[in-house]
């Protein structure tokens, strides 16, 4: 058998950061102005781990060449490992670091002696779950695989040949693989815990082993046979390694299904073991034939393409098996299509998608009941709910389940069958927010479960809230709102949500134990972290006027590590002790800038159309001279002020046409504000709320009030539309894929959803009052093009030609209007492209055309050929 294993020595080097040279510093430094030959230069940091006692960091380097690099550092020390190409990697305790690069090689390193192991032509690895034994997919010249079981130095351990696949439980201590030889298939299970021991599981199936699925500890194992006639279902249970196999289904409950193997509908074994959940199908799908007519009706259920699409794809649904007792029973169907599983999996919830249909929601509402598993009796939990993923949420222990309905949250007792209003009537003052998928004003956001099952976690606009569930009053655990400072749990990657069928796994967190919580200054933008203690409460971490975010944790030490950044300060990557107020630097990004001029940022804070304070982000040109006023560019989307203080790398192939630091790097003020919307009223509220934003920056006296001008996308492009229409402030404006039609766009098919854009209009994004044909004129008076004619601003409009988010003839609808009206406009239609840019000569092109399109009307420089000529082939408006 060919060795893929190479050793490899290397030395502790102290490296230097990125691949170009630091530039000379101090008094002899010379700077000089950015240009787009110089961008390649930069790049951008990505935080990967930090080892369990906190020696060791991973970052990668991201560059847009994509000569990407992974650095290893100590935080002890100046030892540094770099790993050209290199993707994520993972620690084995203290001492060892391995990664897989961009060539499949896995490099093993011992991050004590500096020696590393190169191991070739990898497709994936894993570590035990104690950091013990390495793990290895390998492939060889024959196209056949080998799992390798090595100890975490690289000492061979096992190596089984002709290996198909395999997976790890989450404790990472057992196993599953499956091997082909020969036309047949083996799957075995390895034991990974002091001792590697193997058992088989079955032998000489002639068929293809798929899904390979292990219990929460190990002890049992299923997975699917397939062959062109059949799908089979397996059980294996240790210790006995007895094996139960699901062949057919029983008629009486499945009438005319088989077994099917789907990744919407994932395999997995209850936490008791004692259950196996599965995906079946209809025996039998018949695909509707091109019709000589399309038949479109009033009070069908989907739109047409949606039926069409639905019915072209023989839809899996959710059922379980119980193999000791032989019992196997569907929990989705046709009929109840949603579901989702308990926390304990003793229950699944299952509703209609279809029965309140035609709607115009972005999530359509649903009577929900509960299915008990074993005994397959179903009741009515509640009717007419919102099919929202989020206010739907299932306490770990299936003892409840907590539900967003009529402004509040309720809690249903799953052994008592009772609701009860968990949010309404208590003695507190919270904050509403904004649900970030709907748009709509929530009392309360869920964030989490606690682990011991007695209360649930709610965000509120400012505070994060302690909820029992045996009615004691609630806790605010932190206090933000009388500063207006945003309080926040941190995501770390092991609290991150899992799917649950068609929903999505709550969160349980231990509340006893300290836990990271993000803090975020609305005022100004200055951000930090705190750890919330039980005993102690809020302590802080770290706050600072920057960015700081992606923080790190060492799992059996308080050390943490996370990001600092400025919009003119590169992000650095900082070790922080929780007792100790001293930073330590572990990464410095970018050391090239202090060559080049640079810009700043600021907060400013002007007021919106109902008078109340409101932020925005302004970022100042490179090499700003207070001598000197400006041209400005406005950049709008919903809220952006947040992103103040966010490094920008320079780049001229955004996938928009919007870069901060491509623009202050030649000369521009860049402002980025928040918008509030008034409902009825979109398009007059943004105006309102832009205007006044512009001229709380006219009036500091930085900007040339003849030399702003405003760009935007989507919704954005939407709103630069419109404002431009009741606005003579701007100079020059660029709209991209923006809806410039209402009336058109709430009467359009979404190509990509095969439903009507209705919804964005009644109860979204666009936030009208109602229908178009109970509220007419707020429709027309907030469509821009009913008001084309108001136009005084030339402006670039930009689509891509494959967009099925907003359709390319919004763009094109807007262009034809102005040029009707004899107003200065020029489009861009990309072939080949969606809603965002995503292929490089358009990027650039697009970029290159923005940037010249505000040099000539906010600095009056010489125009472009494309913007002034006429009749000129499309082929010659490339640069």
């Amino acid at each position: 058998m060919k060795q893929h294993i190479q050793l490899v020595y290397r030395f502790f080097a102290v490296l230097i950061l990125g691949l170009v040279a630091c530039p000379a510093s101090g008094q002899d430094l010379i700077q000089r102005q950015l240009t787009k030959d110089d961008y390649n230069l930069w790049c951008r940091l990505e935080t990967d781990k930090i080892s369990e006692n906190g020696r060791w960091i991973s970052y990668a380097l991201r560059y847009e060449s994509r000569l990407d690099t992974l650095f290893v550092k100590s935080t002890y020390t100046s030892a540094k490992y770099e790993i050209a190409g290199a993707l994520n990697g993972q620690f084995a305790s203290e001492d060892i670091f391995a990664c897989l690069d961009q060539k499949e090689n896995l490099h093993l390193v011992n991050l004590i002696s500096g020696n590393s192991i190169l191991i070739k032509r990898v497709k994936k690895f894993d570590f035990s779950g104690d950091g013990r034994f390495l793990i290895s997919l390998e492939s060889n010249d024959d196209s056949s695989m080998n799992l390798t079981i090595r100890k975490k130095n690289g000492k061979l351990v096992q190596r089984i040949e002709n290996v198909t696949q395999y997976a790890i439980n989450n404790s990472g201590n057992a196993l599953l693989y499956s091997t082909a030889q020969s036309g047949s298939q083996n799957a075995g299970l390895v034991n990974l815990k002091q001792k590697i021991s193997i058992r088989d599981v079955i032998q000489n199936i002639h068929s293809d082993i798929k899904s390979l699925t292990l219990s929460e500890d190990g002890s049992t194992a299923a997975f699917y046979t397939q062959d062109s006639l059949s799908t089979h279902l397996y059980y294996y249970q240790l210790p006995s390694g007895s094996v139960s196999v699901l062949k057919d289904l029983p008629a009486d409950s499945f009438d005319n299904k088989i077994i099917t193997i789907d990744s919407s509908v994932p395999l997995k074994i209850s936490d008791d073991n004692r259950s196996v959940f599965f995906a079946y199908k209809n025996s039998v799908h018949t695909i509707m034939q091109n019709p000589v007519v399309e038949l479109w009706k009033n009070d069908d259920k989907y739109l047409y393409p949606n039926t069409v699409l639905a019915q072209s794809y023989n839809k899996p649904f959710l059922a379980v098996w119980y193999p000791k007792i032989k019992l196997a029973h569907p929990l989705s169907s046709e009929k109840y299509s949603w579901a989702a599983l308990t926390g304990n999996q003793n229950y699944a919830m299952v509703a209609d998608v279809l029965q309140y249909e035609p709607q115009y929601d972005l999530f359509a509402p649903m009577d929900y009941y509960l299915v008990n598993i074993s005994t397959n009796e179903k009741d009515l939990i509640v009717s007419n709910q919102s099919g929202h993923i989020r206010y739907m949420q299932f306490s770990p222990n299936g003892s409840y389940i907590c539900y967003y309905k009529n402004d509040s949250w309720h809690l249903y007792d799953i052994n008592k069958k009772k609701s009860s209003n968990l949010t309404l009537n208590s003695s507190y003052s919270s904050e509403d927010l904004e649900d970030p998928l709907n748009r709509k004003k929530v009392s309360f956001e869920f964030y989490a479960w606690s682990s011991d099952g007695r209360s649930i976690l709610f965000y509120d606009k400012y505070d994060i809230w302690q909820f029992f569930i045996n009615g004691n009053p609630p806790i605010r655990l932190t206090n933000g709102k009388e500063k207006r400072i945003r309080f926040r749990f941190a995501s770390l990657q092991k609290e991150r949500k899992r799917s649950n069928y068609s929903s999505v796994k709550s969160l349980d967190i231990n509340i006893n134990a300290k836990k990271i919580v993000e803090v975020f200054d609305t005022m100004n933008g200055a951000s930090g972290y705190s750890v919330l203690d039980h005993e102690k409460g809020l302590q802080p971490l770290i706050f600072a006027d920057a960015r700081i975010s992606n923080i790190r944790k060492a799992a059996k030490r308080d050390i943490y590590c996370f990001e600092s950044e400025n919009f003119d300060k590169s992000p650095t990557l900082v070790l922080k002790y929780e007792k100790e107020s001293k930073l330590k630097t572990i990464a410095q990004t970018n050391p090239q800038q202090k060559s080049f001029y640079w810009g700043h940022s600021e907060m400013i804070h002007y007021k919106d159309y109902q008078n109340n304070t409101s932020s925005g982000a302004l970022f100042y040109p490179a090499g700003y001279n207070p001598k000197k006023k400006y041209p400005m560019v406005v950049y709008i989307y919903e809220k952006l002020s947040h992103k103040v203080h966010h490094y920008i790398t320079p780049s001229s192939r955004s996938t928009n046409g919007f870069n901060i630091a491509h623009l202050t790097s030649n000369g521009y003020f860049v402002l980025m504000p928040d918008i509030y919307y008034e409902r009825g009223n979109t398009g007059i509220s943004t105006t309102q709320c832009v205007e006044s934003a512009v001229k709380e920056v006219i009036e500091k006296g930085l900007v040339d009030s003849f030399r702003v001008g405003i760009m935007g996308h989507s919704f954005g492009g939407y709103e630069v539309d419109f404002i431009i229409t009741n606005s003579t402030m701007f100079a020059a404006a660029v709209s991209g894929a923006g809806v410039s039609d209402n009336i058109r766009g709430y009467l359009t098919v979404n190509s990509e959803f095969n439903n009507a854009e209705i919804w964005r209009f009644e109860n979204q994004q666009y936030r009208m009052k109602g229908s178009f044909y109970e509220d007419k004129e707020s429709y027309l008076r907030n469509s821009p093009v009913f008001n084309a004619n108001k136009v005084n601003t030339p402006i670039l409009i930009w689509t891509g030609k494959n967009d099925n988010n907003v359709k390319p003839e919004q763009s094109t609808a807007f262009f034809l209007a102005l040029r009707r009206l004899n107003k200065k406009s020029v489009m861009l239609q990309y072939p080949n492209e969606g809603h965002t840019l995503l292929s490089k000569n358009p990027q650039e092109d697009l970029n290159n055309k923005i940037m010249e399109w505000f040099d000539y009307y906010l600095k009056d420089e010489y125009p472009k050929e494309w913007i002034t000529s006429t009749d000129e082939k499309k082929s010659n408006l490339n640069p």
